[in-house]
């Protein structure tokens, strides 16, 4: 039996540039760990798109602090996935104007 992938939800990263005491994942200024690359997300994307793959969820602790997101957002839109961010919003003024076309 082949399985269905429709929807995936990647956490890009656990560090964050606010440290809520509500935040549901423990992210934060100092949290570390291993994350995958931009390439490792665009493989694991590609084959999930060969499996039905339609959406993917970036999100975070704060993606856009994710020091490859713009080749991961080029990845996703360039699969023809439907892409949405969860963000804080506290880096997006900088990276749309440093990134015109991927915004």
């Amino acid at each position: 039996m082949k399985l269905s992938i429709h929807h995936l939800n990647i956490e890009t990263t656990k560090v964050c540039n606010q440290n809520c005491s509500y935040c549901f994942n423990e992210s934060g200024p100092k949290q570390k760990g291993e994350v995958l690359t931009s390439g490792q997300w665009g493989e694991l994307l590609s084959k999930a798109k060969e499996r039905g793959l339609k959406s993917v969820h970036l999100t975070g602790g704060e993606p856009f602090l994710y020091n490859e997101i713009i080749e991961l957002i080029e990845k996703c839109v360039g699969l023809g996935l439907q892409t949405t961010i969860l963000s804080n919003g506290l880096k997006i003024d900088g990276l749309t104007k440093k990134h015109p076309k991927t915004f």
